[in-house]
């Protein structure tokens, strides 16, 4: 099977009536001058379903919004990128921020290297390269919702998370 048609549908949720593709919020936190978390946007949107997507070009409007969303939002995703400025200082606070909110949180960067020393919990955190495809994206979502435990927080709702595809 083609790449192109794995990253069809490989995050569904189960209701009871079958098989339904569950919409996500998700939170992109990145330098808005550059284009480092397009492709990986694009990619995503055809891994899940995005209800809303919310672009933050700064620490302290991500650090607003994480205050804002619930851990209860089950279906939030965040997207980290250590370009944020001051790199790679701000998408590593950003992330570990969104982290202890409870939120699903994948960071992006090319390589786990640049994560600042003093923030190693970072390296617990799903990661993507910015050019990832849709596997991997699908197997990050899988990990950071298992991490965040919104997988229970889910299950509780009535939705029972499954990845399909692989």
């Amino acid at each position: 099977m083609r790449e192109d048609q794995e990253e069809e549908s490989l995050v569904t949720g189960k209701t009871g009536s079958g098989i339904v593709r569950i919409g996500f919020r998700v939170v992109v936190v990145s330098d808005p001058s550059g284009t480092t978390c397009d492709a990986l946007t694009v990619t995503l949107s055809k891994v899940i379903r995005m209800v809303e997507l919310d672009v933050l070009g700064s620490l302290d409007a991500a650090s607003a919004a994480f205050q804002r969303t619930s851990a209860r939002d089950a279906a939030t995703i965040v997207l980290s990128s250590l370009d944020l400025l001051p790199a790679p200082r701000a998408g590593a606070l950003a992330a570990q921020e969104a982290d202890r909110h409870g939120l699903a949180t994948i960071l992006v960067t090319r390589s786990r290297r640049w994560i600042p020393p003093d923030l190693a919990s970072c390296h617990d955190l799903a990661w993507l390269a910015p050019d990832a495809g849709g596997l991997a994206v699908a197997d990050a979502i899988d990990f950071a919702l298992r991490r965040a435990g919104s997988m229970k927080q889910a299950q509780n709702d009535g939705l029972a998370w499954r990845r399909t595809g692989a």
